[in-house]
């Protein structure tokens, strides 16, 4: 059910367990991020690298790019199941949290 708060926001109060969106400060959402800032380390030095120097993509470098790009939508997934701040309270509606991320982290 959606309820308006005072300052006529939508906020979401879960009353079914239809979704249920990962919470920002869960520890699985941080040992993604952490996992993030691996691969976007690999992305920003291998990547120029292989480029500057038009070295072959094959073996381990086409697996890697493999792994790489399906993280990152595998990541841009995830994004539209975690549950985001607005005002100290904690917004879980699928539709807010995706409207959300369309407007900030996805441009």
């Amino acid at each position: 059910a959606l309820t308006r708060s005072g300052s006529g926001r939508i906020l979401d109060q879960l009353s079914d367990n239809r979704f249920r969106p990962l919470d920002p400060n869960s520890v699985p959402r941080m040992v993604v991020d952490m996992v993030s800032m691996v691969v976007l380390m690999y992305d920003l030095t291998v990547v120029p690298f292989m480029l500057a120097w038009d070295l072959p993509y094959d073996g381990f470098s086409s697996a890697a790019s493999w792994v790489t790009l399906l993280y990152w939508t595998g990541d841009i997934v995830l994004s539209f199941w975690t549950a985001y701040y607005d005002q100290g309270q904690l917004v879980t509606h699928p539709k807010l949290i995706a409207r959300h991320y369309m407007r900030t982290w996805f441009l």
